[in-house]
């Protein structure tokens, strides 16, 4: 029998978990889909207490009310503190059992008055008094390392270094038959974190920081064996120090080393704000002439918390990264010792929306290093590099590239990582630069070896092809064949991220179908946050909100996934990436009824004007184009045809192929039949059948994302043309597909056209059906402005209406 359900538990601690982290997310997510429940673990209410007094002591509860009471106010209800309260009194017979009066007895007054000063941890600290100074002494050890230790760090520990000898098995064996600390494997921990807190506060505060010293300088002498686990443990022992101790010249760069390798081990498993505060640790133990005396762990350090910084957004972090940039190009030796910072200067440049900066620079540092570009590039050269490309990838193949040697020049290595940089805002403010690096990165490839970036210029030359050549077959061939050779790379997690724009959110959608291409990106935002790529991040989460528009999930779960989307915007500074949100604003209109009049009010979001000012004012041809495409959709669903034709006319002869630039074609295609059946005007009818030639070669490439579109159009087609039978098949047909595709906003949209289209032809009650199913698929859509507006046009055409005017006349 097949089971009817799964039930998945899972556990965290609040304080430990950042609700913009993976795992909230992931929450997040599931919560759109599935029943999520959220259970918090509190401590006992008194009337807990009152009931398990009752129950072990055998006495009403209403007797034992009072010391409920007492017992509560004293441990604050935490289980842990109730059993040692209650061990406390009885063993100094403050609750004891009256064989006079044949149950356990007990004097509130005398309870409340006991000397608790610092509540429950004041309490287990005068247990703790009263251990052999040697269990003591290792009990301290452990609360100085944190709240748990594992054996192996015991065992690296210096007993010189520390002053005493530690007897840490037989201690620590002692102290879990007390039930002060707990063993799992091989790690002790206390039985609660007030307990260490306890513990900790026994030792004296300067002795603290000189406890903290021997530990961290212990550890610190076998710092070439300690696993990743140690290294951070000293670090944090010598963060806890330093700025109270006095340190000689030697350690204060024995530090800043330790500091710089617990920050890469933070780095590596994703625990970026750690590896901040390492980072900015060691740079605090260094001064300016550290520059002289110990460059390269200086120069890394600079790096290192510059990238950390630009990776976590805080407040800060945009003057912190400024200095560390200003202080690597101020006292970089070498040319080549700055390229990291340049790589964040520019990636800074191009979070921040100033991609011509960002370009300018990439271009300049290329320059450097002998791979210079034309300043003026125009179409034909553009076509000229997308020709050379269609030819050198003609006989490529997996087997063929494999056998490749490797890039092993330095300076070509270089130079290919900040032409795929480069890729990265070309995409959005120079497009026509995209064949021309791709064709170049290529040429070095083959000249010079293969190496990672190698692959992804392979992608952007299938992105170019797509774009300039009029090929979508072809270029989908190439990006296909260098997402193979990435499977094959030992990187591949980190490679696949740098592929966001190019290949999952342009080229794959044309031909793969659409619904599981969206669903790559929710992988594809948690590898880019996990390596650090806050940029590409946010483009795979923007690629999944608007993808969830347009294969028609719920627009109710597609604005939740926007509203994230702005959230994560903000922390990280990314503001362009606000402009660019422009399914949001559709979502919105559709989804609340009202708004499409008072559309300036939606969140922080422009108007259309206002975006179109920004992309003017910045020379951005990717942010006008979408800003156009966003008011093509959201005029289209509510059929304003005539702002639509002004939109599109400006690039009906375009021959770049942007990215949903088939959208276009298909709101223009509608629209100009529209328009030719109203006005009579061949025109219009010519604009629409090369609309009809586009999609045709448009599902040669994937049936599924598009036959449901391209039957519509030949349905309004043939109904302009006046082959009533042709369209009203072909309408049906429409409507099939779709559903069978699972694009429910397109079914609503082909029932809807019907509908008016028998309504045109006289046949209400018909188009009243059709219109009907049309308003039940928008709703469930949760397009509620889009079903409130066609209730509108119903009114209008509803049968009884029509009735009614017969009997008038």
């Amino acid at each position: 029998k097949k089971p009817e359900g799964l039930l998945l538990l899972g556990s965290y601690r609040e304080n430990e978990v950042e609700d913009d982290g993976c795992l909230m997310n992931h929450i997040r997510m599931l919560s759109q889909s599935l029943s999520v429940s959220f259970i918090s673990t509190a401590g006992l209410s008194k009337s807990q207490i009152n009931d398990m007094l009752s129950a072990k002591l055998y006495i009403p509860k209403r007797l034992t009310s009072s010391l409920a009471d007492v017992v509560h106010k004293k441990t604050c209800g935490n289980p842990m503190f109730v059993k040692e309260f209650l061990k406390s009194i009885i063993t100094n017979r403050m609750l004891q059992f009256s064989v006079k009066s044949r149950r356990w007895v007990w004097d509130e007054d005398t309870l409340d008055l006991i000397s608790i000063t610092d509540g429950v941890a004041e309490l287990l600290s005068v247990k703790l008094r009263i251990l052999p100074s040697s269990l003591l002494q290792v009990l301290k050890i452990v609360a100085a390392l944190g709240s748990q230790v594992d054996v192996r760090t015991f065992k690296i520990l210096d007993q010189d270094q520390l002053g005493f000898q530690l007897h840490w098995a037989h201690s620590l064996s002692i102290a879990v038959q007390e039930g002060l600390m707990e063993k799992a494997g091989s790690v002790y921990s206390f039985t609660h974190d007030s307990l260490r807190s306890a513990v900790y506060n026994l030792i004296p505060p300067v002795e603290q920081k000189l406890l903290h010293k021997k530990i961290g300088t212990s550890m610190m002498k076998k710092v070439g064996v300690l696993d990743p686990a140690n290294v951070l443990i000293a670090a944090d022992q010598m963060n806890l120090c330093h700025n109270y101790v006095t340190l000689s010249p030697h350690e204060r760069i024995n530090i800043a080393r330790l500091q710089l390798l617990a920050g890469k081990h933070s780095m590596s498993t994703s625990s970026f704000e750690a590896a901040r505060l390492y980072f900015e640790s060691g740079v605090s133990l260094l001064g300016n002439d550290d520059w002289h005396s110990n460059y390269s762990l200086t120069l890394e350090l600079y790096e290192m918390s510059a990238l950390v910084e630009f990776i976590n957004g805080n407040e800060n972090s945009d003057s912190i990264l400024q200095k560390r940039l200003e202080s690597i190009f101020r006292f970089a030796r070498r040319f080549e010792d700055a390229f990291n910072a340049n790589i964040l200067q520019i990636k800074l440049l191009g979070s921040r929306g100033n991609y011509s900066n960002a370009i300018r620079k990439c271009l300049d540092v290329l320059s450097q290093l002998g791979e210079s570009f034309p300043e003026q590039i125009d179409w034909t050269l553009a076509e000229s590099c997308v020709a050379e490309l269609k030819n050198i990838t003609a006989t490529l193949t997996k087997d063929h590239i494999c056998q490749y040697p490797k890039m092993t020049d330095q300076s070509k290595l270089t130079a290919m990582k900040f032409m795929n940089l480069i890729t990265l805002y070309a995409v959005a403010h120079k497009p026509m630069l995209m064949p021309i690096v791709s064709n170049r990165m290529l040429k070095l490839s083959l000249q010079f070896g293969f190496c990672d970036d190698s692959l992804l210029g392979l992608s952007m030359a299938g992105y170019s092809i797509v774009n300039f050549g009029s090929d979508i077959s072809t270029g989908y061939r190439v990006s296909k064949l260098a997402e193979a050779l990435i499977e094959l790379n030992p990187v591949r997690q980190a490679l696949k991220t740098r592929l966001v724009t190019i290949w999952y959110g342009h080229s794959k959608p044309y031909v793969e179908p659409i619904q599981s291409a969206r669903e790559i990106f929710v992988d594809l935002y948690n590898q880019c946050m996990l390596v650090g790529d806050v940029e590409n991040a946010m483009y795979s989460w923007l690629f999944y909100c608007n993808l969830g528009f347009h294969i028609g999930s719920n627009l109710d779960n597609v604005e939740k996934a926007h509203s994230i989307l702005i959230e994560k915007t903000r922390k990280f500074k990314h503001h362009t990436m606000l402009s660019a949100m422009s399914s949001f604003r559709a979502c919105k209109i559709l989804l609340c009824p009202g708004v499409y009049e008072n559309d300036t009010e939606i969140a922080d979001i422009k108007t259309f004007e206002e975006i179109r000012t920004i992309a003017h004012d910045s020379n951005n041809e990717h942010l006008l184009w979408h800003v156009d495409l966003d008011e093509m959709q959201v005029r289209f669903w509510f059929r304003e045809y005539i702002p639509i034709a002004k939109l599109s006319e400006k690039y009906r002869n375009s021959k770049s192929k942007r990215s949903f630039e088939l959208l276009r074609k298909f709101y223009d295609g509608i629209s100009s039949f529209s328009f030719a059946r109203d006005t009579g005007e061949e025109f219009w009818a010519q604009i629409g059948e090369e609309c009809v030639t586009f999609w045709t070669t448009i599902v040669s490439l994937s049936n599924w994302n598009f036959e449901n579109n391209l039957l519509l159009l030949q349905a309004e087609s043939s109904y302009t043309k006046g082959d009533f039978a042709d369209a009203e098949t072909l309408y049906e047909a429409s409507i099939l597909s779709a559903r069978r595709h699972k694009f429910l906003h397109e079914e609503a949209l082909a029932c809807e056209l019907f509908g008016i289209y028998y309504c045109d032809r006289g046949m209400a009650e018909k188009g009243w059906d059709k219109l009907q199913l049309a308003l039940q698929k928008y709703s469930e859509w949760g397009a509620l402005g889009k079903a409130a507006s066609l209730e509108k046009f119903m009114s209008w055409v509803n049968p009884e209406h029509f009735k009614k005017l017969k009997m008038m006349e």
